[in-house]
């Protein structure tokens, strides 16, 4: 395979030609965004979807100030705290309740180890 050499043009009319069009092109396309951007119609669409995203909004906050004030919300705040409320209760009789056990289980243990002592001493 023989590999062929890239070479500027000959011409340099040719080169700078192309050149100027390429540069124009780029001109008239800008041109054409800019005015696509600042049509009527992109404009419209602009106001129709912030106007939508505007009511969306204010929709989702009644919504939401709708269900936090709703009776049956008052109702679950009041179920949750009576359950709160057991909770701590019976929380607090289990933990009275385990330290009693624990007490008497310690008793019970130094009673037995001075037992077991008392036979230590007796029978070396």
């Amino acid at each position: 395979m023989k590999k062929t050499k890239k070479t500027s043009p000959t011409h340099p009319k040719l080169g700078s030609a192309l050149s100027k069009e390429m540069t124009r092109l780029g001109s008239q396309l800008g041109t054409a965004m800019k005015s696509a951007a600042q049509s009527q119609r992109v404009k419209a669409l602009q106001s129709d979807i912030t106007s939508s995203v505007r009511s969306l909004g204010n929709n989702l906050s009644k919504a939401f100030e709708t269900a936090r004030s709703s009776e049956e919300t008052r109702q679950l705040k009041s179920q949750v705290g009576k359950v709160l409320k057991a909770g701590q209760k019976e929380g607090v009789e289990a933990a009275r309740i385990m330290r009693e056990n624990v007490a008497s289980s310690m008793k019970l243990l130094s009673k037995e180890l001075s037992i077991l002592a008392d036979k230590l001493k007796k029978n070396p």
